[in-house]
């Protein structure tokens, strides 16, 4: 298990993954410049994009996975990947890290990675250009 950061040509599989889990690509002007991906023997597995700004309160978002791997290979790489996205944060800064999730084994995977609930029951708003 490893994480790296993601460099553009992720975002050709990434494409793939979205499409595989029924949902359009993440709108590339709104993603973070902070990409990672978590890997099972040099396969990508997992990706999500960390936002920091001027307070040492920080954002992980756009959490997927390759549709096509197995537990085994989630299980690690998001392991990795979070724990690389939480050093970077602290790099920069941040002392906490908020993310999004409505689905049960993401939930469980942040969970075991020390996320704890905040929140239910919340409904997204967002205003675009």
């Amino acid at each position: 298990m490893n994480a790296r950061e993601m460099v553009e040509s992720d975002k050709e599989f990434i494409a793939k993954w979205c499409k595989g889990h029924g949902w359009p690509m993440f709108p590339d002007y709104i993603l973070s410049t902070r990409g990672f991906i978590g890997e099972y023997d040099g396969k990508p597995v997992f990706a999500c994009w960390l936002y920091v700004c001027d307070s040492p309160l920080g954002f992980l978002d756009w959490i997927i996975c390759d549709p096509e791997s197995n537990d085994e290979e989630r299980e690690g790489s998001f392991k990795a990947m979070i724990d690389m996205a939480w050093e970077v944060g602290k790099e920069n800064g941040l002392q906490r890290v908020l993310t999004i999730a409505n689905h049960p084994s993401l939930m469980e995977r942040l969970k075991k990675n020390n996320y704890f609930v905040t929140d239910e029951n919340v409904t997204l708003l967002m205003r675009d250009k």
